[in-house]
């Protein structure tokens, strides 16, 4: 859109190399909310290789988990879930548990939409533990949910309704 384009003239004029693989990140996540890939997916390239070239590991997380999340939305699931593993071990590592949660929470995703059921429980059961009281409302509602789908679709529908009841308490 004009005004993001805009705005990443104006910011790359003004010359602050270190924070434009935010700044990308931010144009692509625009972009993927506006379902225009082509150009969520090349400031997400630029922003990663931009990152990459300034060692910044949080940005490169990030853009990680926002071309993870493009190319699940396309469908593109084994590639999608290679970018959101890449940003869970970022964030990680860098110790940053929100972000490495909501990573795992879309890999976990990934998983369960490409069919593979135990590798999805396994991811979301995984990042439901890590919150472990961290105030996190939104992601324990959201990876509740997608773990009640998950045992429902294996045909486990008692433990799914125990993970619906534990998204209704969050």
């Amino acid at each position: 859109d004009q005004a993001t384009q805009r705005a990443l003239a104006l910011y790359r004029e003004v010359g602050i190399a270190e924070r434009l693989p935010r700044i990308l990140y931010e144009a692509g996540v625009i972009g993927l909310f506006r379902t225009a890939y082509t150009e969520a997916m090349a400031h997400f390239d630029e922003g990663l290789r931009r990152a990459r070239e300034l060692s910044d590991k949080q940005a490169e997380g990030a853009l990680q988990s926002g071309i993870g999340v493009l190319l699940q939305e396309r469908g593109e699931l084994d590639d999608a879930i290679v970018h959101h593993a890449a940003a869970v071990r970022a964030f990680h590592d860098l110790g940053n548990r929100h972000r490495e949660i909501s990573a795992l929470y879309y890999l976990g995703g990934s998983f369960l939409e490409r069919g593979s059921h135990d590798e999805a429980i396994k991811l979301l059961a995984r990042a439901f533990d890590r919150m472990g009281g961290a105030g996190m409302r939104r992601y324990e509602v959201l990876i509740a949910g997608a773990l009640a789908s998950a045992w429902a679709i294996v045909g486990q529908l008692e433990t799914a309704h125990s993970w619906l009841a534990r998204g209704r308490e969050a």
